[in-house]
């Protein structure tokens, strides 16, 4: 039984990796193929997932336990955060390729590292630093231009995704936040559909748009991605060492690139791949020497 465990944990994890790659890929073709606002992409995908989670929340949890667990203040140090992650990532899935604009977003718990180091009072030692230099040199690998696509300043859209992931995991942290996984993915379901809701009423992307046949399969691909992935990670997490688990959430970058060039004919570059190489190893430095300090490496809840 044990055996089984643990051969399962790894295989839900590289499944959940693998549903949230798929919801990226969702959402960039619902905005370069269909043309959507992405505010309104938002707002139909998460009032899906918001009664999904609220449905599987209320299962787990019961009533009782429900209404005090999922509207904790704490929650908002999880849920305001991801609104402000959302909303560059959104931006970066539509302009840049995805095998560009989702490796980058694995630095968050370099910065998360970086952060503490630097302002939080955390002890610093040689192999931290090591990880951060391996993961800001495969961004400059990254940002290379690839097949004469010139990322620019979008390159910032997300890095900035993957600061503000790294400075809430490190605020997190350093305060010892003990949050239900299931109720913090409630809490940011329903606050991305709130704020994404009000700026989709203001058309800041663009008025709301018909939604044909084609599309309405999309999103059903999405919240089913999203939902399935999380559940899938939430139990692997239970059912495993962080340290077994974790480096598997670096094969995003490969789906990654597999939807990127199957999906959207964009290229996939010797800069990309070296630049996504460089970032996971940095990562898998922090999980080899201080697996404790990164367990929030896997403890995002919902891709934006």
């Amino acid at each position: 039984m044990r055996n089984n465990r643990v051969l399962l944990a790894p295989l839900l994890m590289a499944v959940a990796v693998a549903f949230f790659a798929l919801n990226d890929a969702g959402i960039k073709w619902l905005s370069v193929r269909d043309g959507l606002p992405l505010f309104q992409i938002l707002v139909v995908r998460n009032v899906f997932i918001t009664v999904i989670f609220f449905c599987i929340c209320l299962a787990s949890l019961g009533w009782q336990k429900f209404l005090v667990e999922a509207f904790k203040p704490g929650y908002f140090l999880y849920a305001i955060p991801e609104v402000v992650m959302a909303l560059p990532y959104i931006y970066a899935l539509k302009l840049l390729p995805l095998q560009t604009a989702q490796p980058i977003v694995q630095l968050s718990p370099l910065f998360a590292v970086l952060i503490g180091v630097l302002f939080l009072g955390r002890r610093s030692n040689w192999q931290r630093w090591l990880a951060i230099g391996f993961g800001f040199s495969g961004v400059l690998a990254i940002v290379n231009p690839v097949g004469g696509f010139d990322v620019s300043w979008l390159i910032f859209l997300p890095m900035v995704t993957a600061f503000v992931a790294g400075l809430r995991d490190a605020v997190t942290n350093r305060f010892g936040a003990k949050l239900n996984p299931l109720a913090v993915a409630f809490s940011m379901a329903w606050t991305i559909l709130a704020v994404m809701g009000v700026a989709q009423i203001f058309e800041i992307d663009g008025a709301w748009q018909p939604i044909d046949g084609t599309a309405m399969i999309v999103f059903a691909v999405l919240c089913g991605a999203v939902s399935i992935g999380y559940v899938a990670r939430v139990i692997a997490i239970q059912h495993s060492e962080i340290s077994v688990i974790a480096p598997i959430f670096y094969t995003g970058m490969i789906w990654a690139m597999l939807f990127g060039a199957i999906v959207f004919g964009d290229p996939i570059g010797l800069g990309q791949v070296l630049g996504a190489g460089l970032i996971a190893v940095g990562g898998l430095i922090l999980i080899w020497f201080d697996p404790l300090k990164t367990m929030k490496l896997t403890q995002q809840v919902a891709k934006p």
